[in-house]
């Protein structure tokens, strides 16, 4: 584990020592040290894994070593997350500066990440030293020597806002061997990219990463059910939704906590007191908890909040000191102040009091998942949140929001969206959806009396949505209180063109009032055309709704007689 974390580490330092920053700030001899001492360390560290559980010395040096590549992945993070994009310019003048080079703000930024470079260079230094006291193993390793060049024609960037030319064979043929999954791999198969630094290993990885063939998430369900194989999980259970979810086990419990050790600590009902420097993960148990500032001081590269409790009232003000963190999960009324966690990937929030998220949110640039669950005040999105092209899995669960940012398909790489809302307004129209690859399990429509025409609902191209179980779609009479006027497409040919795969074992359909013909609605037996669309795989559950004051009226396909629910 910590040999492939060191080779990213030195991926990653040999793209930042070509850019303008390493020769603005003269970092390149400090890029040269740190390159040199990870290979080092990087050549014995196979050897220290396998002696760390017979020797506390070699645990000790190894944690020192995870800290400290820890706050290196910060430094770098940070640079590709601050920094400028790179200019699309001529590869013969890779560092040009622009006046912005010589802002305030800009300098300072520069002046803070070369120091912080050379700090950990001699941090790591130390630790390179120290591993001769332990009689490692090592293996052959290649040390350059001499200042790192790179020949202006082979400089190369693996940013993918700008065009990547001639690289779609081998795109094309690494992505043709991860589909086919040769049946001798036995399971998961891997595939090395090798080749000198700077020939676009990383481009060519991400240009697979992005391809829509591919479902890295498919890669997590294939290794997920293979621990599940294998008895990994000790209990697993299945709603009625087809959602599963699984128990560890005590023995896999047990063990994750003692390769962890120090790395993650779980508070209970109590204050957060004096934290090691090799705390990385935290979480929470409990309604209240208090720290100072001085308790985190110690903290240095938190990665994990996770609160576990089903409310907690919360100050994330202290943590903007502590802007590490790359997953937080919050159920409190108090949103954490977003400006300052720039390296987030994942985050949950629950329960929060405010109409809006702030604008601040579209500065995480490294965002991959935004949950949204249970916050009964929220209204509306911030309409900066489609500049956040990482971003993957956008969930919304019982959140009363009116409507959606516009343009929302800009997000071409959104996975989940299990949420849309038409509108009649540009930017709100099901068209968002058409470019959308799409793969949850549930979706739920709503505003659908604002759809335009037909065609629109047809280009949703819900029949190739095979993973899709459960599909919730909404009418009513106006928006909202909005003075856009609803269009008025009837919903029957709506609801045909928006016909989903056979795999949907349930159809929501959900009105602002009752319609003469709701109850023949729900029991309407199919034609054959429709066979797959009311069916579905193994009988399709159909339920339609209507609002009647403060209570739903509904109508199944199992019963014969209206149903009445409190909302």
């Amino acid at each position: 584990m910590a040999e492939a974390s060191l080779e990213i580490l030195l991926d990653n330092l040999n793209s930042f020592a070509r850019s303008e920053l390493a020769t603005f700030c003269g970092v390149n001899g400090e890029i040269e040290r740190l390159t040199r001492s990870l290979k080092l360390i990087q050549a014995v560290v196979e050897d220290a894994e396998q002696k760390e559980i017979r020797s506390k010395p070699i645990r000790i040096w190894l944690q020192d070593l995870k800290d400290a590549t820890h706050v290196l992945d910060d430094i770098l993070d940070e640079y590709s997350i601050r920094s400028p994009p790179h200019n699309s310019g001529s590869a013969s003048q890779p560092h040009c500066f622009s006046l912005s080079s010589f802002k305030p703000n800009n300098i300072w930024f520069r002046y803070r990440i070369g120091k912080r470079l050379k700090e950990i260079s001699q941090r790591l230094d130390q630790i390179s030293e120290d591993r001769n006291k332990h009689h490692f193993v090592q293996r052959e390793v290649v040390i350059r020597e001499g200042p790192i060049q790179v020949p202006e024609w082979r400089q190369t960037f693996s940013d993918m806002a700008q065009p990547v030319y001639g690289r779609d064979g081998d795109k094309d043929n690494i992505v043709e061997l991860l589909l086919r999954q040769a049946p001798e791999s036995g399971g998961l198969s891997v595939y090395p990219i090798v080749g000198l630094g700077g020939l676009g290993k990383t481009t060519l990885a991400q240009l697979v990463y992005n391809d829509q063939r591919l479902e890295i998430e498919d890669v997590g369900d294939e290794i997920w059910n293979e621990l599940y194989h294998k008895s990994f999980f000790q209990e697993v259970t299945t709603d009625d939704d087809g959602c599963m979810r699984f128990k560890m086990h005590d023995l896999v419990h047990d063990l994750a906590q003692s390769v962890t050790e120090k790395e993650y600590s779980i508070m209970k009902n109590g204050d957060i007191t004096n934290l090691p420097r090799s705390t990385h993960h935290i979480g929470y148990v409990g309604v209240h908890l208090t720290f100072n500032k001085k308790d985190l001081k110690n903290v240095e590269s938190s990665r994990t909040f996770f609160n576990l409790s089903s409310y907690s009232k919360l100050d994330f003000e202290k943590f903007q000191t502590h802007c590490s963190l790359r997953v937080l999960s919050t159920k409190s009324p108090k949103l954490p102040l977003l400006c300052y966690l720039i390296h987030l990937r994942y985050l949950a929030l629950s329960d929060v009091e405010e109409d809006t998220i702030p604008t601040s949110i579209c500065s995480l640039r490294k965002l991959e998942i935004l949950k949204l669950e249970s916050c009964d005040n929220l209204r509306h999105l911030p309409e900066g949140l489609t500049n956040l092209q990482n971003l993957r899995h956008l969930i919304i669960i019982w959140c009363e929001l009116s409507y959606l940012p516009p343009c929302i398909g800009k997000l071409s790489g959104l996975r989940t969206l299990n949420l849309f809302i038409v509108r009649s307004e540009e930017g709100h129209s099901l068209k968002e959806l058409h470019g959308l690859n799409l793969c949850q399990r549930e979706l739920s429509i709503e505003g659908l009396e604002c759809v335009g025409n037909v065609e629109e609902a047809k280009g949703v191209n819900l029949i190739g949505k095979k993973e899709l179980r459960v599909l919730s779609l909404s009418w009513g009479d106006d928006y909202s209180g909005s003075e856009i006027k609803p269009v008025g497409v009837d919903a029957e040919q709506v609801i045909e063109a928006l016909k989903p795969h056979s795999n949907l074992t349930k159809l929501e359909r959900m009105f602002s009032r009752a319609l003469p013909d709701l109850r023949m609605a729900s029991h309407s037996t199919p034609t054959s055309d429709d066979e797959g669309f009311f069916r579905g795989g193994g009988g399709l559950e159909t339920v339609v709704n209507y609002r009647n004051g403060s209570e739903i009226v509904g109508f199944s396909e199992n019963g014969r007689r209206g149903v009445k629910m409190r909302e």
